[in-house]
C-alpha cells in the first residue's frame, strides 16, 4: 500500500515546475482581466471569423445550427458571472455563428439566375441603369429589367453589363434600350486559389457580361425614379468635367467627383499604381473625409463671422449636420459603391459623435462601423478595398493613440505658422508611413506589388489633394448649376497635373514597383491577428505578443510551392516552370488575361515561349508539342497535342495529355488527361510534380466548392 501512495505521490520537480507555471498563468489571467473594456473591439472580429468559415466551406451549409451557436451563446453569456473570460470567450463564439449566419441569410437575398454558358447572338432589352465611358469609343453598359431572347422571366437574369463599341450619344440610366449581343456567364479563377470575379458579380446580382454586335438603341420613357435621375446627373456632371479640363487630369477630376473611373487612360492607371497612388483614384474614406471636412469648416468658419449666430447659435453641431448632407450627396453623386457606402458611415459615426460632443475618432467607433459592415454586407470582407481602410484606419488610430500626449497641437498655436506647417507635414508623413506600412502586405497579396516610393509620392500629392484639388472641385460642384465652375475646374485641373506629374516621376524611378510572387491566404489571416493584436490591447505585456505572429509571417513565402503546370480554362494556355523558376508559355496571344494573372502570381515580368526551352527536353511539329519534366525518380512525358492525329498518338505514348479537344473513351490508359470536357466541367487546372513521382492535380472547380456563385458549369 505504501508503495502505491509512494506512485502517486508527486515529485519535488514535478511540484517545482507547477508552482512555476502557476503564477506565470495567474498573471496572464490577470492581464485579460485589466482588458476588459478593450473587449468590445474585438466583436467584429468575432463576426468575420464566422463569415471567413461560411465562404470556406466546399457546399452551401445550413443556418439551422449557426442560429443555434449564436442564440446558445448569447444565453451562456448572459448565465455566467461578469469579467470571466470564459464569457467574452463565449460571446466570441455567438458572434462568430452571427457572421455565419449574416453572411449565409445575405447569400440568399442576392441570389439571382446567371447564364451557365455562352449566348447568342440573342436580342436583348433593358433599362439602363449605369453607363461608364472605357474608351474613344467603347461603353460599359449595365441593364435590369431585362428580357433577353430565349430566356424564361426564372431564367433571366437580374443585371447584366455590356460593352458597347459603337455611340451611345442617346443612351442614359432610365431608358430602355434594345440591342442584339452576345452573353458569357461571370468568369471564374483562372487558376486554382485565384480571385473569383464570378463571386463579386453574383453579390452585385449581375448575371452575366458579354458584347453588342449591333448599335444600343433606346427610348426615354415616362415616369422615371429617382435612381436614374441620380445616375443621369452624374453622367452629366462628370462630361462637364472632362470637356472643362483636358487631358487625363479630366478623367480624373470626373472619377473624384462621380466615381466613374473607366475613362482614365491606362498609362495613369498604371503610374497612379507603380507610385503608390492608385488609393487616390478609388473614393474611400480619403475622399469622403475631404468633401465633409471642407464643407465642415467652411461653414463654421462663415457662420462664425457672424457675430451673432457665433454667439447664440451651436456652430460645431450645426457644421456637422450641414457636413453629413454634403457628405450622403457625395455619396449619391459619386455612384454609392460599397467602398463609399462604408467610408460614409464611418464619417457619419464621427459627425454624430461631434453632435454628441465625444471624441470624434476612436478604436471603438471604427470597431462599431466594421461590425455593422460585415453585419449587413458579410462579403465586403473578402474585397481588397474593404481590408486596406479599416486596416489603415485602425493603424492610422493606434499609432497616434501611442503618440498622443508627446505631441499637442493646443502647443504650436502659440507659435508661428513656419511651426504649424512643420508640423502639418510630420503628420502627413507620420500618416503615410503608416498607412503604406500597414496595408502593404494587403497590398502585396490581392496586387503582388510594393510600392518602395509610396511615401514619397504621398508626401507629395497629399497635400496637393487635400487643400488644392478637392476644395477646388467642391466648389465647382456647388458653382455648376450657375454656371460659374469654369475657373475651378481649370485651376483643380493644375492641381491634377501636380499629382498625375508625381506619378509618372516616381513610377519612372529604379525600382518603384516591385512585384511579389503570391503567398497563401494563411499569412493574410495571420498577418490580421497579429496586427490587430498589437492594436487593440493597451497592456504591454500583452500587446508584445503581436509580434509573433507578424514575424511568422516573414516566412509566408516559404509554404507553399509554386505549381509546375498551369493549364486555363479553354486548355489553349499552357505554362511550365523550368528549371531556372520561370513559366514559359505556349502562346502569347491565347488567354491573354490569363497569362496576365499567372505572370503576377509567380512575380514574373516577361513571358517567354516554350519554344525557348532547351530542345532536348521541349520540341514541336505541325500536329502539337512535347515536354519531358525530369524528376528524380523518372520522367513525365506532358503531351500538347492540336489536332486528332497528334492526339491518337499522344494517348499511347504520353503521361499527361493537355488540350482544348474532346479525347476519345480510354485514351491514355493511366495517362492524366485533361481535354475539353474536363476543362468545361472543373475550369482551369494547376499541377504539381513531386521528386517521388507523385502527380498532384488541383482544379479551379475542386477548390470553389458547389456554392451558388459556382453554379452553371457544364461540359
Amino acid at each position: 500500500m505504501n508503495r502505491r501512495a509512494d506512485k502517486k505521490r508527486p515529485q519535488a520537480g514535478d511540484l517545482k515546475t507547477q508552482d512555476q507555471i502557476r503564477p506565470l498563468f495567474f498573471r496572464l489571467v490577470s492581464a485579460f482581466e485589466t482588458e476588459v473594456p478593450q473587449y468590445v473591439l474585438w466583436a467584429p472580429v468575432g463576426l468575420g471569423v464566422g463569415i471567413i468559415l461560411y465562404f470556406s466551406l466546399a457546399t452551401e451549409p445550413g443556418l439551422m445550427l449557426p442560429l443555434v451557436v449564436f442564440l446558445g451563446g448569447l444565453a451562456l453569456w448572459w448565465i455566467i458571472k461578469p469579467r470571466a473570460i470564459l464569457k467574452y470567450f463565449i460571446l466570441g463564439i455567438a458572434l462568430a455563428g452571427l457572421g455565419f449566419l449574416a453572411a449565409g441569410i445575405r447569400t440568399l437575398s442576392v441570389t439571382a439566375p446567371t447564364i451557365r454558358s455562352e449566348t447568342g447572338p440573342v436580342e436583348i432589352s433593358g433599362r439602363v441603369i449605369l453607363v461608364e465611358p472605357i474608351k474613344e469609343n467603347q461603353t460599359r453598359v449595365t441593364l435590369e429589367d431585362l428580357t433577353i431572347e430565349g430566356l424564361d422571366p426564372d431564367e433571366t437574369p437580374r443585371r447584366i453589363r455590356l460593352t458597347v463599341r459603337t455611340g451611345t450619344e442617346n443612351i442614359n440610366p432610365g431608358v430602355r434600350a434594345s440591342t442584339v449581343g452576345v452573353l458569357l456567364p461571370p468568369s471564374p479563377p483562372t487558376m486554382p486559389g485565384g480571385f473569383d470575379f464570378s463571386r463579386l458579380a453574383f453579390f452585385q446580382r449581375l448575371g452575366a457580361v458579354g458584347y453588342t454586335i449591333r448599335p444600343l438603341v433606346g427610348d426615354r420613357e415616362a415616369g422615371e425614379s429617382v435612381d436614374f435621375t441620380i445616375a443621369d446627373v452624374r453622367l452629366r456632371v462628370a462630361e462637364r468635367v472632362r470637356s472643362s479640363i483636358e487631358g487625363p487630369s479630366g478623367t480624373v477630376a470626373a472619377a473624384f467627383l462621380t466615381g466613374l473611373r473607366r475613362a482614365i487612360p491606362e498609362e495613369v492607371n498604371i503610374a497612379m499604381r507603380r507610385s503608390g497612388l492608385a488609393h487616390l483614384l478609388a473614393i474611400s474614406g480619403l475622399h469622403m473625409a475631404l468633401v465633409t471636412g471642407i464643407i465642415f469648416f467652411a461653414v463654421r468658419a462663415a457662420m462664425a463671422a457672424i457675430p451673432v449666430l457665433a454667439l447664440r447659435w451651436p456652430l460645431k453641431k450645426i457644421s456637422a449636420l450641414m457636413a453629413f448632407g454634403a457628405g450622403f450627396g457625395y455619396l449619391a453623386l459619386s455612384g454609392m459603391a460599397i467602398s463609399t457606402q462604408r467610408a460614409f458611415f464611418m464619417v457619419s459615426i464621427v459627425l454624430l459623435a461631434v453632435l454628441l460632443e465625444r471624441r470624434a475618432l476612436s478604436m471603438r467607433l471604427v470597431a462599431m462601423a466594421a461590425f455593422v459592415i460585415l453585419l449587413v454586407q458579410p462579403e465586403s470582407l473578402l474585397s481588397a478595398s474593404f481590408q486596406m481602410s479599416f486596416t489603415a484606419v485602425v493603424g492610422l488610430v493606434a499609432g497616434f493613440r501611442a503618440i498622443r500626449g508627446r505631441v499637442s497641437m493646443g502647443k504650436l498655436k502659440r507659435r508661428n505658422i513656419f511651426h504649424m506647417l512643420l508640423f502639418y507635414l510630420a503628420t502627413v508623413m507620420f500618416s503615410t508611413m503608416i498607412a503604406e506600412v500597414t496595408i502593404g502586405p494587403i497590398a502585396a497579396y490581392h496586387f503582388h506589388r510594393f510600392n518602395a516610393y509610396g511615401l514619397l509620392a504621398n508626401l507629395i500629392a497629399m497635400p496637393v489633394m487635400g487643400f488644392w484639388v478637392m476644395p477646388l472641385l467642391v466648389l465647382s460642384l456647388l458653382l455648376m448649376p450657375c454656371g460659374l465652375d469654369g475657373v475651378p475646374l481649370y485651376l483643380a485641373g493644375q492641381g491634377l497635373d501636380v499629382i498625375l506629374g508625381t506619378a509618372r516621376m516616381v513610377s519612372g524611378l529604379p525600382g518603384a514597383s516591385i512585384l511579389v510572387a503570391a503567398v497563401p491566404v494563411t499569412a493574410l489571416v495571420i498577418y490580421w491577428v497579429g496586427g490587430l493584436w498589437l492594436a487593440f490591447w493597451r497592456s504591454p505585456r500583452l500587446r508584445l505578443w503581436g509580434l509573433v505572429p507578424l514575424l511568422l509571417v516573414l516566412t509566408s513565402p516559404f509554404w507553399q510551392k509554386p505549381a509546375d503546370l498551369l493549364v486555363a480554362p479553354d486548355g489553349k494556355l499552357v505554362a511550365i516552370k523550368s528549371t531556372d523558376g520561370r513559366y514559359y508559355f505556349s502562346s502569347r496571344r491565347s488567354e491573354r488575361f490569363a497569362r496576365e494573372r499567372w505572370q503576377e502570381q509567380a512575380a514574373q515580368v516577361e513571358a517567354p515561349l516554350l519554344s525557348e526551352l532547351d530542345a532536348g527536353l521541349y520540341h514541336c511539329d505541325d500536329l502539337g508539342c512535347l515536354y519531358e519534366w525530369q524528376v528524380t525518380s523518372g520522367r513525365h512525358r506532358i503531351a500538347l497535342p492540336g489536332s486528332e492525329r497528334a492526339l491518337a498518338e499522344d494517348c499511347r505514348m504520353a503521361d499527361i495529355i493537355i488540350t482544348s479537344l474532346r479525347t476519345p473513351a480510354g485514351c491514355g490508359g493511366s495517362a492524366v488527361v485533361i481535354d475539353r470536357a474536363k476543362l468545361l466541367a472543373e475550369g482551369g487546372h494547376a499541377i504539381w510534380f513531386e521528386e517521388n513521382g507523385e502527380i498532384v492535380i488541383r482544379s479551379v472547380e475542386e477548390l470553389r466548392g458547389n456554392r451558388p456563385w459556382t453554379w452553371g458549369r457544364n461540359p
